[in-house]
């Protein structure tokens, strides 16, 4: 469901309150968070991030030749 809105919590100095945030949007944040942080460390090492960032790649390849696969199955109604 890539297009649910995802209700988030922020705050902004003394303002708070939430926002809806499409799933792929946010989706994309936390893998850029993620490439981000493991390019930008010095040390070499950071396997759970590599673990985490492959398997992003890797479970969103499976579902799209899934649903390429499924699709003419797939009814709206």
């Amino acid at each position: 469901m890539p297009t649910a809105k995802i209700r988030c919590f922020y705050r902004f100095l003394i303002k708070t309150g939430t926002v809806a945030v499409s799933a792929w949007i946010l989706a994309l944040i936390y893998i850029g968070l993620d490439v981000f942080t493991l390019l930008s460390q010095e040390e070499v090492g950071g396997i759970n991030l590599i673990a985490q960032v492959s398997d992003t790649v890797l479970g969103f390849l499976f579902a799209l030749t899934m649903f390429q696969r499924e699709k003419p199955q797939i009814s709206i109604y």
